[in-house]
Parts: C-alpha cells; sequence; structure tokens
C-alpha cells in the first residue's frame, strides 16, 4: 500500500513539474524538450531509465483528444503538431 501510496506522489510531482515548464511557454514543446527544461531548472530528479517516455506518458494522460487506459483527468494540455501546451 505504501508503494503505491509513493507512486502516486511522484506522478503528481512530474505532473507539477511539467505543468510549470509548459505555463512559462509560448510555443508547445515537445516531451525531450520539457524534460531538458525540467532538469536545467532542477525542478525533479528523474530515476527512471528513459525519463522522456515517462513524460510523454504523463502528457498523454492528461491530454485532451487522447483516449487511451491511462486518460485522466482533468484535461491539462493539448498536442499540437506532436508537441504539447497548457489548455487556455
Amino acid at each position: 500500500m505504501k508503494v503505491e501510496h509513493k507512486k502516486t506522489l511522484r506522478q503528481r510531482y512530474i505532473k507539477t513539474a511539467i505543468l510549470e515548464i509548459l505555463k512559462k511557454e509560448t510555443n508547445p514543446l515537445a516531451p525531450k524538450e520539457v524534460y531538458e527544461k525540467i532538469i536545467s531548472e532542477g525542478l525533479y530528479n528523474f530515476k527512471a531509465k528513459n525519463p522522456i517516455s515517462l513524460i510523454s506518458t504523463e502528457l498523454r494522460s492528461y491530454c485532451k483528444g487522447v483516449n487511451t487506459s491511462t486518460s485522466k483527468e482533468p484535461k491539462l494540455f493539448e498536442m499540437v503538431d506532436g508537441k504539447y501546451r497548457v489548455l487556455s
């Protein structure tokens, strides 16, 4: 039970870091660009083997118009030409 709770908190923090980055940007960003900005600003210390995949999964989970088994509410992002931005 504690492991699940810890995972949920970690996912929330990743989502918060992604939101913080995308709210500052005027143009949509690709997951790799989001990752690079999170690292450069020290917003999250990734322990995953493929952090860009983790970011991509989080973006898609909260993305308007993307309906998968991992989709979550509320929708926070939208995809524009394969890149993501915060819903306005």
